[in-house]
Order: C-alpha cells, then structure tokens, then sequence
C-alpha cells in the first residue's frame, strides 16, 4: 500500500531492502524522509507472500529492522532534503511530491539503474503522462544533464554491476521512474491494448480479463522452445526467433 500511495522505490519492499543495505554499509546519510518512509509500512506481511515464495527473500524481516533502527535516532538532528534549482524546476513541472534529490530515495535505484558512488547531481522523477515526459526532458537539456527512464526494474540489475553499466545506467543526471504512468487502452475487437511505459504484465493481465481476453506477456522465443527460460535479446534464442516478436506493435 506505501508503495502504491508514495511510488517511489524507497517505499516498496524492494527498496527497503537496499534502504537498509546503504544504511549499514554507510553509504548515506538518512535523512528526516526516513521516518515518512519506514512509517509507511503497516507491516501487513503481504510482501512475504509473494516474495518468498518466488525469491525466497523475507521483507517485513528487514522492515522491522528498520523500524528498530529509528528508535535510536535522534530525529531532531536529522538533515532535510537538499535542494536546489534543478530540483525546484522539476517540482514546480510535475509537482512537489514526484521529484526528488532526497539520497535515503535515491539509494534505492543502485541495483536497477543508478551505477554512481555519489548521489551528486542525480534526480528521480516520476511523470504522469507524455507532457510530464517532455517537460523533464527539456527541464534536463535546459540544465545540461544526462536523463535516463526506468521501469519496474529488470534481471538486468544483475548486469548493471558489469558490461551494462554504460548503456543501462547513468552516474548523474535525471531518473525518469515510469512507474505511475499506468493508462491501459484495450480493443477487444482487435484484441491489441495501448500502454503506457509503466504498465506491468500484471496490470495488463487484469485489464485484458475484464473483455475476456488473456495477454500472452511471456517472450516470442519463450513460446516456440516450450517455456524455455531465456532472456530475450541476451539469450542465443532471442537472436534466432527476435525478441517481443508478435507483442510489440510501435512504440514511442
């Protein structure tokens, strides 16, 4: 529920985990949106469920540990988040709450698109529609900054770290998080859905039950080799059968 009402990663079981791993190798410094964010979580136990059984990761376990971790601060003493002009003109663009140079945010893009030491100069925004897409851009070319969309964050995470760190991730510069552009536009009739960046294979799924359809979300190499795991463009397979081959219609 924190994840839906906040959307930035921070406030996902996901990001509490590299929250929390930033903070015990001090790599940030936390600041008062710790609270906000650790606060957040009902402790529910729902995350469990499903990451458990598919990761075997538990992440109300390190919820908890930082929920214990702020009882010993001194929250009196705990820094606001910088700000400065960049950080002023994406507010002012896409509002106050979907833009952020906070580091206690930031910290948790590392393992998905972040592949800097230093939060300096790095941005995370979280547009709406194609308008707030365009302003961030020319908010970033104004600003002479290198900006970067991310998705829901991918297997390449684990190819981050490597040789996908020059073509998948950025050092400084703007993080367009996709993730609240959710708008689903399905034609039963042609049985072909509009999407916008942020829609995931279970947000389709939903939407494509309603007409009595199902969206066939796995890869077109996947299918022909009876559900070989693979990984599209990466995988031997992707270079004999393409890769969203029979998904993907145009994109922009």
């Amino acid at each position: 529920p924190a994840g839906v009402d906040h959307g930035y990663v921070a406030y996902w079981p996901e990001g509490r985990i590299e929250l929390y791993r930033a903070i015990q190798e001090k790599r940030i410094t936390p600041t008062k949106i710790l609270l906000n964010i650790v606060n957040s979580c009902t402790l529910c136990g729902i995350c469990d469920r499903q990451c458990y059984f598919i990761t075997n990761l538990r992440p109300t376990i390190v919820q908890k540990a930082l929920k214990q971790y702020i009882v010993g601060l001194d929250r009196k003493t705990l820094p606001s988040t910088p700000g400065d002009q960049v950080l002023k003109d994406l507010q002012t663009a896409i509002g106050t709450q979907w833009a952020s140079n906070d580091p206690t945010i930031l910290c948790t893009y590392t393992q998905t698109i972040h592949v800097g030491k230093s939060y300096r100069q790095l941005y995370v925004t979280m547009p709406k529609t194609t308008e707030d897409v365009s302003t961030i851009v020319q908010i970033a070319n104004q600003h002479q900054l290198p900006y970067l969309p991310r998705g829901n964050g991918t297997f390449l995470s684990v190819g981050l770290k490597t040789m996908f760190a020059a073509p998948l991730g950025i050092q400084r510069g703007i993080i367009i998080d996709t993730s609240r552009m959710k708008t689903i536009k399905i034609n039963p009739e042609t049985k072909t859905a509009l999407v916008q960046a942020g829609v995931n294979a279970y947000d389709l799924q939903q939407a494509a039950s309603t007409y009595g359809l199902r969206a066939c979300l796995g890869e077109a190499e996947a299918y022909v080799c009876s559900n070989v795991a693979s990984h599209g463009i990466i995988s031997t397979w992707g270079n004999t059968y393409g890769w969203g081959a029979d998904h993907l219609i145009d994109a922009t």
